[in-house]
This record gives structure tokens, sequence and C-alpha cells, in this order.
């Protein structure tokens, strides 16, 4: 299974920001990762359908230097469409497990939640 990184510096990775207190404050990011089944070599387009979150979709036009994650999206539900080139592979009716991060401690602020997915990908 490939796990793949997205342009905004890293899933699920927090960003050192500076120090308060006994607290630090690091960030977090908030919503969706789509781990796919396998890497694809071309262009490729995952696409995020929810009723209760909306549509979403990622575009990659490098696969070997982007990944997939859909900021502050958190559906409790999602069928997920990977597309390369004329070839889709839907992945239906997925319940994603969401982790509550926090990555300054239990009693500083910084609350994420954060959830991971696997869908097919073409092959």
């Amino acid at each position: 299974m490939m796990r793949f990184r997205n342009a905004i510096g890293g899933v699920g990775v927090a960003l050192f920001l500076t120090s308060c207190g006994d607290c630090t404050l690091v960030g977090c990011l908030d919503g969706l990762e789509v781990q796919l089944d396998q890497r694809p070599t071309t262009a490729f387009r995952v696409e995020a359908t929810s009723p209760d979150a909306g549509d979403q979709a990622v575009e990659c036009a490098s696969p070997g230097t982007c990944g997939v994650f859909f900021n502050a999206y958190r559906p409790t539900i999602v069928t997920l469409r990977v597309i390369r080139g004329a070839d889709t592979v839907t992945t239906a009716n997925v319940r994603p497990v969401y982790e509550r991060l926090r990555p300054n401690g239990a009693g500083c602020p910084g609350d994420c939640r954060y959830g991971r997915v696997t869908a097919r990908a073409p092959r």
C-alpha cells in the first residue's frame, strides 16, 4: 500500500511554529487522506463525493510528487473515484475513521481530526 504526500507539507505532519509557556504552537492538518493501493505512473485525479460533506477533487499531474489530502473535509461516508486517462475505479461507501490530533498536548490549543481511507487505483 502506497502512502502519498501532498504539496502543503506532508499529510498528518505537525508544523513547528513557536513556543509559548509550557505549550508549543504546533499546527496540524484537519481532513481526509486517501491512500491508493498502487502508485499511478501517469497523471490522475481523485474525486470524493459525500452526502454530508459535498464533493471535492484533487488533480495530480506529477504522480511521484503529490498525494491526496482533502483539507477541512470530514465526510462520515464517501465514494471515491480514481481516474487515470480513460480508466476509472470507484470505491463506494467508505466510512472514514478519524483520529483526534492534539500536537501541543491535552491542555494546550490546537485540535485536528485526521482520517485515512484506501482506494483502488486503475491498473
